[in-house]
C-alpha cells in the first residue's frame, strides 16, 4: 500500500464512531422506557420511567371534588399518596446516581445497576413463583422496587455521555423542529445540529417502538396476570446497557490507537525509503571514484 492510502484521513472517523455508539445505546434505553411504562400501567396505574404523568394523576386526585367521592378520607386511601410514593422511590435512584458519581466518576450507573438490576430480577422472579399475590395489600407497593432503577436511567441520560434525554419526547420534538427551521432559512443544517436531530430521532422511535412492543405483551397475555414475568429481561438488559454508556470512550479509543498505529507505519516506511536512497547515492558516488583512480593508472 502507499503512503496516501494508510493516511489517518482514509481511516474511520473515531467521531463517527462514537455517535452511532451513543445511538445504539440511547436506542436501547428508549426501547425498554417505552415498553416498561406499559407493563407498569397496567400493573399498577403508575409511571416508573418518567413523573410527569405521576405528577398528572397527583393533581387529578387531589382535587376537592375527587377525594370527597372517596368513603374514607384518611391519608391512608388517597390516592395520591401512592403516586407520592411512586416519585420518591424515583427521587432515590437520582441521588443514588448523583453520590455514586462523586465516588466512581464515569462509573455510578453501571456500579449502581447491579444491585438496582439484581432487584428487579429477584421481584419479578417471585411474581413468576406466585410468592407475591396481585390481592395482597401491598401488592402496590411492589413497584418501590422499579422505580430507582429509572431514576438513575434518567440522570444517567442528562449528566453522563448520552447529554440527552432518553424517558421522553418534549425535548427531542423542539430539536427536530429547530433542526426543520435552519434547513428551511439556512439551506443547510451544520454537522451538530444533525447530531441532535438524528439522536433526537432515534429516541422518539425506540420509544414507540418499544411501547407497541410493551402493548403486544400485555394484549396477547404472553404472561401471566399483570403481565408478571414481563420485565424480567429489563433489570439485566439496563445493567448491561449502562455498562455500555459508562464505556463509550471504547470505540473511540480504539480507532485513535488505529490511527497512532497507522502514524508508526508511515513512519517507518519513509525512513525505509530515506534510507534506502541515501544509500544508494553513496555506492554511485563510490563508484565513479573507483573508476577514476582505474583510469587514472
Amino acid at each position: 500500500p502507499t503512503l496516501g492510502d494508510l493516511a489517518p484521513s482514509n481511516m474511520p472517523s473515531a467521531d463517527r464512531c462514537s455517535t452511532w455508539k451513543h445511538r445504539l445505546v440511547a436506542f436501547g434505553f428508549s426501547f425498554v422506557t417505552g415498553y416498561t411504562d406499559v407493563i407498569a400501567v397496567s400493573r399498577w396505574n403508575v409511571f416508573v420511567t418518567t413523573m410527569t404523568g405521576n405528577v398528572v394523576y397527583m393533581g387529578r386526585e387531589v382535587s376537592p371534588l375527587e377525594i370527597s367521592q372517596h368513603h374514607d378520607s384518611s391519608p391512608a386511601h388517597w390516592h395520591w399518596f401512592y403516586h407520592v410514593i411512586v416519585m420518591s422511590a424515583f427521587f432515590l435512584g437520582v441521588v443514588a446516581y448523583q453520590l455514586a458519581e462523586l465516588r466512581l466518576p464515569s462509573r455510578g450507573a453501571s456500579t449502581l445497576a447491579i444491585p438496582f438490576g439484581g432487584l428487579m430480577l429477584v421481584m419479578e422472579v417471585c411474581f413468576q413463583a406466585n410468592l407475591i399475590h396481585c390481592d395482597l395489600g401491598t401488592y402496590p407497593l411492589t413497584v418501590i422496587a422499579y422505580a430507582p432503577m429509572f431514576g438513575i436511567l434518567a440522570s444517567a441520560g442528562v449528566a453522563g455521555r448520552l447529554a440527552t434525554i432518553t424517558t421522553g419526547t418534549d425535548p427531542h420534538i423542539f430539536i427536530i423542529a429547530n433542526a426543520v427551521v435552519k434547513l428551511c432559512h439556512e439551506r443547510k443544517l451544520k454537522a451538530s445540529d444533525s447530531i441532535k436531530a438524528g439522536m433526537s430521532a432515534v429516541v422518539i422511535m425506540s420509544l414507540l417502538a418499544g411501547s407497541m412492543v410493551g402493548f403486544l405483551v400485555v394484549q396477547l397475555k404472553v404472561f401471566h396476570e399483570a403481565a408478571h414475568g414481563a420485565l424480567l429481561p429489563v433489570g439485566p438488559g439496563l445493567a448491561f446497557l449502562f455498562y455500555l454508556h459508562d464505556h463509550l470512550a471504547k470505540p473511540q479509543l480504539v480507532v485513535m490507537r488505529a490511527h497512532a498505529k497507522v502514524h508508526e507505519l508511515a513512519d517507518e516506511i519513509s525512513r525505509k525509503v530515506s534510507w534506502t536512497s541515501t544509500g544508494t547515492g553513496r555506492d554511485s558516488s563510490a563508484g565513479e571514484f573507483s573508476g577514476g583512480d582505474f583510469d587514472d593508472d
